[in-house]
Formats: structure tokens, sequence, C-alpha cells
């Protein structure tokens, strides 16, 4: 029913036998199974369920009010999402663009439940709508889309849901005691406008757009981070994406999705260090989700996204089906350990082009060559620290320190692999034009 209607909010089924009524509520929480009732004993229960069952007012089934559908002959041909300004109670609307299905929908029942619709803005320039459900414990998006306002290489907010009461699962679930999945904590509707962007950078069309990006992408992270003190933490696949403008420095790759960015104070006081893809994941945070004290000693920093973001660059230039076997464990494994374990035996076998796509250019794998060696060298010393701390906790804390301590210089040095791969690819597309030229 989710899937089906992108503008459900929460589902409630009935089950009806002849002496007896089951209740059961769905939201981004779970289910919540209400007490079985009596339907002769108690039907005046009974008709209260009958009637919110067959109400007329859509919010009161579930459905997003903020959601409008434009309806010809029985079928949605558009649709409207309204944006609440909670201060002065002006709602604007955002028409639909290109359909009434979102562009990205999750499927899982229990979680963010995250939908995105393209929309037009008010001068014909195409934004994103994203609507997800945040955990009531988690750090809210909005701020840290405001934080990054003016950040280039990272998303851009332009409007935001604000209203003045805001939108929790706890107003659609019921008071009852006998209630499966109560003990979870409830979930806060979060519904943001931004800049659309292009293709996710793994659909790269050319060995030049895509390193453009990354190294793009890169950068935007290293100032978003110096900037604002946020930490992304979900460097993947889908949270890297094309720029608008191919052409512009700072702008041909975007990282999106701050939904787990998180401030470097927070992780040091003690913030979970847990958060992000498992298969894109830095070998110490799948350590750590497993050893809390691990956790507790290492604190999730910039080269754990680093490292993230050579996974993603693996990912975009290898060619799947000739990928290496432990990279394939990675990528398939679900338990922590596991895949730590499988991607500490991809940096100690060294480094290999064999399976690289041939679509990429020398320059690029030169690039995944240079890259290469610079988180194993990384990976080595934290394997190094966590495995001597036991016997010499302060000299280790002190290794640490000097490591984190060199944090310019880690971005200079990856950048400077991007930056040397755009220059060798210029230069061959430039002695390309110059043999049409002389032809």
């Amino acid at each position: 029913v989710f899937n089906e209607q992108p503008n459900r909010e929460f589902v409630r089924c009935v089950a009806i036998s002849e002496k007896h009524a089951l209740l059961v509520h769905f939201d981004r929480v779970g289910a919540q199974i209400f007490p079985i009732i009596d339907i002769h004993q108690d039907p005046f229960s009974f008709l209260r369920i009958l009637f919110a069952q067959t109400s007329f007012d859509e919010e009161t089934l579930g459905l997003d009010p903020g959601i409008r559908w434009e309806v010809r002959d029985g079928r949605k041909i558009g649709g409207t999402i309204d944006i609440t300004d909670g201060l002065n109670g002006e709602v604007r609307a955002y028409r639909m663009a290109g359909g009434t299905d979102p562009v990205f929908t999750q499927s899982e029942i229990v979680g963010r439940g995250t939908r995105c619709w393209c929309v037009d803005g008010e001068g014909g320039e195409q934004l994103l709508i994203k609507d997800s459900w945040m955990p009531s414990t988690a750090a809210v998006e909005e701020a840290n889309l405001e934080a990054a306002l003016g950040v280039p290489g990272v998303v851009q907010v332009v409007d935001i849901d604000r209203p003045r009461t805001p939108i929790t699962t706890e107003l659609f679930r019921g008071a009852c005691e006998a209630v499966r999945g109560g003990k979870d904590p409830f979930r806060i509707k979060s519904r943001v406008v931004m800049e659309a962007y292009g293709n996710l950078v793994i659909y790269s069309e050319s060995s030049r757009q895509m390193v453009a990006a990354f190294r793009d992408a890169i950068s935007g992270h290293r100032e978003l981070l110096e900037t604002t003190g946020l930490l992304h933490r979900d460097v993947s696949p889908g949270n890297v994406v094309l720029g608008h403008d191919n052409t512009r420095p700072g702008y041909r790759g975007v990282l999106i999705d701050l939904d787990l960015a998180c401030s470097q104070e927070k992780l040091v006081n003690g913030a979970t260090n847990h958060g992000g893809t498992t298969s894109h994941q830095s070998i110490s945070v799948l350590r750590g989700r497993r050893d809390s004290v691990l956790a507790k000693r290492q604190i999730r920093d910039h080269l754990d996204d680093l490292e993230s973001f050579f996974y993603v660059l693996h990912d975009t230039m290898f060619c799947w089906e000739r990928c290496q076997g432990m990279c394939r464990k990675w990528v398939q494994e679900e338990d922590p350990l596991t895949a730590a374990e499988a991607k500490l035996e991809f940096w100690e076998h060294g480094f290999s082009l064999e399976g690289v796509d041939t679509f990429w250019d020398a320059a690029s794998q030169g690039l995944l060559e240079s890259f290469y060696h610079f988180v194993q060298e990384i990976v080595f010393v934290k394997e190094e620290i966590n495995e001597h701390y036991a016997a010499f906790p302060e000299e280790d804390r002190r290794k640490r320190l000097a490591l984190l301590g060199d944090r310019d210089s880690h971005y200079d040095e990856v950048l400077s692999f991007f930056d040397k791969a755009l220059n060798e690819i210029d230069r061959e597309i430039e002695i390309g034009m110059s043999r049409k030229r002389s032809l």
C-alpha cells in the first residue's frame, strides 16, 4: 500500500470474524496491534473502527493532505506538494514535474520511508522535494541543510516545510497498552525542497565527467567539515551525484543526503559512529559496530569518509562481473565484522587493475591507484593503533592525534590525485583536437 500510494502516511487494517475484530496499524515505526475486541460485547469500539475506516476525510484514512492530485477521467494527471511556513501560516504549492510518481522510493515499511519528487520552482527551474521520517533521536536534516547553504559541492536547500505542529507517528498511534513495537522511538516527518542535480556519479558518461564530479564532491566534503563542523558519514554510490553545471569547478559533482551528518564535537562527546551504508563504511567504523569500546576510543573522522569515497570510486570503475571475490564479499555481506575482514584482505592483497572497465582511460586508472595507496596507508596505521592499544595506549593515542592533525594535508593530497588526472585528460583531449584540426 505504501508503494502504490506514495502520499500515504499510515495504513490501518481490520480483520473481522463473526465474533471478533482486530485492528492493526502500520507506520514507519512498525506495526501496532490492538487488543482483539468482541464485537457483540463491545459494539461501540467496533463501530468506531468501522467509521474510521470508511471516513471521507483523507487525513483520517492516513493520506497526506499536503499532497493533492489533479484527476481527469479517474486518472491522476498531475499534482502539487505543499510547503508550510509555520511562522505566518503561508502555504507554497510546488507543481509536480514529469508525472505523479516519485523519482525515488524506499520500499521498506519500517524506516525513513524516503520519497523524492521532481517539482517546478517559481522560475521554472527543476527542484526536488524529499519526504522522510526521521528517528526522534536523530539530528534533524533541515538544520544540516541550512548550515550547508553556500557550500560548493554540497546539496543546497531551497525551502523547508515547517508546520506549526510537527507531524510525528505519535499522532497516528493509539494509546492502548497492548501494543507490539510500542517501545520503538517515534519518527518525525521531514519535507525539504532542494536543488535538483544530475544522475549518480557511477553513471558518468566520460572519464573527465567522473573525475571532475568526484573531485568537487570531495572538495565539498572538506568545505562542509571546515565551515560547519559537519562530517557527512554516509558517503555511498547513492549520495554522490553529477552537478547540473559540468563546466564550473566546485559544482561538477555534489554530495547529497545530510540525514546522517553529525558535528565532530558530538562525535567526540559520544554520538554514535555507526551511521552509513555498510558496504561503503570504513574498516574502523565496521569494527566499531560490534565493539563499543573500540567505537568510543576511535572517534569517526574525515579519514573514514575518504575511505568511503575510495570504495565509491572503486565501484564506479570496476566491472561487477570481473570484480575480485573479496570485493563481492564486502558488498554482499551484512555482518560488519565479516565485511571488515574482507576489506582488510583487499588492502593486504595489493593494488590490481584487473577488473577495471575498459571504458576508463589511463589517467583515471592512475588516479585509482594513487588513491588506493593513500587509503591503504591510513588503513594500516589505524589497524596498528587498534592492535597495540592495550599494550601502549598513550603511544597509540599520540599516533592517532598526529594522524588526525594532518587533515588539510590529507585533503590536499587526495585532491591532487584528481587534479593531476584532470590535467592529463585535458591534455589528451587537446592533442586529439589538434590532430583533427590538422587533418
